[in-house]
Formats: C-alpha cells, structure tokens, sequence
C-alpha cells in the first residue's frame, strides 16, 4: 500500500478511530487511488506517471485525516466542549465520586440512621466505614483518571486531553488534603495545602495515564498493510 496512505490510516488510529472504521475508510481510499491510477494508465500515462497523477488527483491526504477525525470528534458532546469536558471536569468528577461511595458508605454502614437519631440508634460499623472512604479516595486517584483516557479514546479526543485531564487530576491529587476519623465525634476534611504528603495524589493519574497508554492507545494499524 501506497506510504501516503498507510501514514493516513495511521493517523486515524492514533486519533482513536474504531479499526473497522479505519479499515473501510483506508480500502476505499486505496479503490479509489487505484481507479484514478487506471484512469491516467488508460489515458496513456506511464506507471511512473499514472502514480503520480493518481496522487495528485487524492490532493491532501493529512487535511482528508484531520477532517475525518474532527467529522468523527463533533458526533458527541465530548468532543464539542473539549476544554469543558477534559480541563474543567476531571477534577469536578473525583469530587462526586468521592461524594457518591461516602454517602453509599454512610447508608450501608448504619451512620445515616446514627446521624438522623441523634447518636441514639446502634453504632455504625467505624472499620467498615473507614474502609470505604480509603478505598473511595485512593482507589478514586486511579478509577478517575482511568475513565477520563478511556472516555477520550471512546471518543476521538486523542492522545493530547487525555493527558491533560490525567495532568490536572495529578496536580489536583498534588493539592488535595483529605482526612477523617471514623468514630463517635469523629470529622471528614476536604482542603487543599502547600504539596507536602500528596506524592500519591500526584503520581497516580500519571501512572492510570502512562497503562492505558502503553496497553493499545497508539497501537500501529498493522492489519491495514495487508489491503491492496
């Protein structure tokens, strides 16, 4: 297959593209390109010129990518309000996770009914509660961060915000102080501080960020070789 073509298909893959896409959209590429081939062979063209023509005929093909991913990008809301959805949500996201698993923890664990009763309905399970809000933040440093590059794949977005959002969620985790203590009399802070134990916070999303990536994101189209 013709260099300029496979360096197409590689950018729509690299921009996220769904592979059967990319493959009904590189084979009719290359028809086509043959069809105006046999065009200007037809026309008494040599190989050597009938290529050429052919190519100049297919005119821009890195504009025809851009194109193609955007047309692809604008289908979904996601892809409309990037800067929305990758600069300003991520953060919002962690904060209502951590929100939603500490209100579940609260109704599972008996603390709602503790709370509403004034202390004098039976003791919450403190460990139980202790344990849900460890695994809702720590686990949150990754989940989020996760979502974010697999909602940026799912939707054309590319390389480019999903490192952003994960940057943002790391400089946030960076920032971020949070702290409690499960039993009576106990409290639950959310603050943000001079960066002093928040290496996790920071290292996480980029560690989320770096696994998606190497697992497939910029995966080579190695199939679309084998098209004629």
């Amino acid at each position: 297959m013709p260099e300029r073509i496979q360096s197409f298909a590689n950018k729509l893959v690299r921009s996220g593209l769904p592979t059967g896409y990319v493959e009904r959209t590189v084979r009719e590429l290359a028809e086509h390109r043959m069809d105006l081939k046999n065009e200007g062979l037809a026309a008494g063209l040599s190989e050597t010129a009938a290529e050429a023509f052919a190519d100049e005929k297919l005119g821009d093909l890195d504009r025809l990518a851009w194109s193609v991913v955007t047309q692809m990008r604008r289908a979904s809301w996601w892809g409309r309000h990037r800067i929305i959805s990758f600069c300003v949500l991520p953060v919002v996201s962690f904060f209502l996770w951590f929100a939603l698993v500490a209100l579940v923890a609260a109704g599972m664990t008996g603390l709602s009914e503790w709370l509403q009763h004034k202390g004098t309905a039976p003791e919450p399970n403190w460990a139980w509660l202790n344990m849900f809000l460890l695994l809702a933040y720590h686990g949150g440093m990754v989940g989020v961060p996760v979502w974010w590059c697999l909602l940026a794949r799912r939707r054309f977005c590319g390389f480019k915000w999903a490192f952003i959002a994960c940057g943002l969620l790391a400089l946030h985790g960076l920032f971020n102080e949070v702290s409690w203590q499960c039993a009576p009399g106990g409290h639950l802070r959310w603050g943000y501080t001079l960066p002093a134990h928040g290496w996790l916070g920071f290292a996480a999303p980029l560690v989320a960020f770096g696994l998606i990536h190497a697992s497939g994101w910029r995966k080579q189209f190695c199939s679309i070789t084998t098209i004629e």
